[in-house]
């Protein structure tokens, strides 16, 4: 498997980069390089991914089974959608990752199996239902959420990086 992670060198994106390069995949790290450090074994191209040039510099390194994007929440809807689709001819698929606090009082009390999740907000913010839908644009669903021929979307309730 070759994977390529939008990040890549902290939190999220470095735990999956590290269990990645832990199973014998092929992983490349995008980043700017402020934060973090590349995980040993993993490749490092830099570059911005809201600066097309970056993107398309990229593109080219590829291609990849799956483009893994940890590092979007702070980002517009639109730049989340640019990047995906300057990786779409290089990617077999686009995994758009959104973590949350999923179990109430987490991470400040530690999780146990009696413990109860938030419930889920009606109506999301405007940046994480437009992240959401431009990376559930690049995944392959459907606006009404049915899968399309790319693949399903996932959905983890909760997600813990070391």
């Amino acid at each position: 498997m070759k994977i390529v992670v939008l990040g890549g060198t902290w939190f999220l994106g470095r735990a999956v980069a590290q269990t990645a390069l832990g199973r014998g995949w092929e992983v490349t790290v995008f980043n700017r390089g402020r934060s973090g450090t590349t995980p040993q074994g993993a490749r490092t191209v830099r570059g911005d991914r809201t600066v097309a040039d970056d993107l398309a510099r990229l593109a080219g390194e590829g291609p990849w089974d799956a483009v893994v994007d940890t590092s979007a929440s702070e980002m517009a809807p639109r730049d989340v959608l640019t990047g995906a689709h300057a990786l779409e001819p290089v990617a077999g698929r686009y995994v758009y990752v959104s973590t949350v606090n999923a179990y109430r009082g987490w991470p400040n009390d530690p999780l146990t199996g009696t413990r109860t999740s938030w419930t889920a907000p009606r109506t999301p913010t405007p940046s994480t239902a437009g992240c959401r839908t431009a990376g559930m644009v690049r995944t392959g669903t459907t606006a009404d959420r049915r899968p399309a021929p790319r693949g399903p979307p996932q959905r983890p309730l909760v997600t813990t990086a070391p």
